[in-house]
């Protein structure tokens, strides 16, 4: 059986130079996840994706990418255009398009199995390696399934156009001090009415998103840089050290700390 994958890289930090430019796209399929924002080209035209984003490139569709405000830190993987696409048709994954999956944790620990797979190249890998592919594409799709797509009216699917900028603006700008109000009047709603059809199109309330967000990034941050923990919080949005420090150990399991001294 032919190995699903051409290559793989995991953790690749670049610095904010680094762009990547391929009019031609490549013959195989490239399968992103971005640990940081960044700049990208998609079917949609060129936008900003927060942290946690991902996006599957088809064979010969270009492709161009950068770190936004700062480098670019992603995980990738090539793969094989005979075992892929029938694979997506039968999940109906989308291509060339921003998308998003809620348990980014989850979804790198998937990531590093394959890579491990990979790597060592045991008897069996490349059936092992299959299943693997597979079943990250079924966790995304599986994820979407759980959470209702209603059919939108018109005006709805207008409405979600703005809530999609807004929060592509609030996840790049997370240092900024946002608040229920302050996101509401952006769209022109009221704090209840926005917060309402914030949680129905995306399926998280707005501050638990924002709260999400910024540990996100509080975490890059820690694993990626050489700020202090203080520096940290407050380049992520958090005005209190403390309350940063119990929010991150009540979410990870672990003090920002920790995520320091495994990266050193």
């Amino acid at each position: 059986m032919q190995n699903p994958i051409e290559s793989i890289g995991i953790d690749f930090r670049h610095s904010p130079e680094f762009t990547i430019n391929r009019p031609e796209g490549l013959e195989s399929y490239l399968f992103l996840h971005f640990i940081s924002p960044v700049e990208i080209q998609t079917m949609d035209g060129k936008m900003v994706a927060p942290a946690c984003s991902n996006i599957l490139y088809s064979p010969a569709f270009p492709q161009w990418y950068r770190g936004h405000n700062s480098g670019l830190h992603n995980d990738w993987i090539h793969i094989h255009p005979d075992f892929l696409t029938p694979v997506i048709r039968e999940y109906r994954f989308p291509v060339n398009r921003i998308v998003p999956f809620h348990h980014p944790q989850k979804l790198r620990m998937a990531l590093r199995e394959i890579w491990a797979e990979f790597i060592h190249g045991l008897p069996y890998s490349a059936q092992r390696l299959s299943l693997l592919l597979r079943l990250l594409f079924l966790d995304f799709c599986r994820e979407w399934a759980a959470t209702p797509q209603p059919r939108f009216s018109p005006h709805k699917r207008e409405l979600l156009h703005r809530f999609r900028e807004l929060r592509s603006q609030v996840h790049v700008r997370l240092d900024q001090s946002w608040s229920v109000a302050r996101m509401a009047r952006l769209v022109n709603l009221s704090p209840s009415r926005f917060t309402s059809l914030y949680s129905e199109f995306f399926g998280i309330s707005p501050l638990n998103d924002l709260i999400e967000a910024r540990l996100q990034r509080a975490h890059w941050l820690l694993s990626s840089t050489d700020m202090s923990v203080t520096e940290v919080a407050e380049a992520s949005g958090f005005n209190n050290v403390f309350y940063f420090s119990r929010t991150f150990r009540r979410r990870f399991g672990f003090p920002p700390s920790a995520v320091r001294e495994a990266s050193r």
